[in-house]
């Protein structure tokens, strides 16, 4: 009986970690998302000086001032689906909470009004469509996601000492629960 564990657990990971295979159009216009959700992550919505490349993505400028964030460990995407033309990406996200200006709540202890902006914010269809030879995004009415270390970073500059201890906690808690769900790696965590 022992000798068939390690081919089981390798089953597992096999399935857990399985890649779709996408034609040229759905990788080129997955790329765009990825793209936009790197940037994003990394805090370019936040930023006047780098909002200019997540422009670069999007049919129309964003233009918006945030104040409010969430906090992500991580995305994963499902294959696209062809409507009308356009690429529509399924994005979930692991988010860990909000962050609204100098106050930082994690989604276990977000009130109903709070957890529902967050449960709201977690699964975004990002729609792709081919303009002049490139898959630009619509631009998403959302809420930016941001990593842990951007979050971090915002609440140090304001400065917010009880936010910071709030991100430090959550960053730990989060990490945990990636540990113990034998997480892969596969799902793009940012730590």
């Amino acid at each position: 009986m022992r000798r068939y564990a390690p081919i089981t657990l390798t089953a597992l990971l096999l399935t857990s970690c399985a890649t779709m295979r996408l034609s040229p159009e759905e990788s080129a216009a997955l790329r765009s998302v990825e793209h936009f959700v790197h940037l994003d992550r990394s805090g370019a919505r936040l930023d006047p000086n780098r909002r200019h490349s997540v422009n670069a993505v999007l049919s129309s400028p964003d233009e918006t001032e945030w104040d409010r964030f969430l906090v992500i460990s991580s995305w994963r995407h499902n294959k696209p689906q062809v409507i009308d033309g356009a690429m529509v990406f399924p994005v979930q996200y692991t988010v860990e909470g909000l962050m609204s200006g100098d106050t930082f709540t994690p989604t276990d202890a977000a009130d109903a009004d709070t957890a529902a902006e967050i449960e709201a914010n977690s699964n975004v269809s990002y729609t792709a469509k081919l303009q002049s030879g490139e898959w630009i995004l619509e631009t998403p009415a959302t809420l930016p996601h941001v990593s842990f270390a951007v979050a971090r970073d915002w609440a140090q500059a304001i400065p917010a000492d009880a936010a910071i201890q709030e991100l430090a906690d959550a960053e730990y808690t989060a990490k945990l629960k990636s540990q113990r769900s034998g997480h892969c790696n596969c799902g793009r965590l940012d730590f």
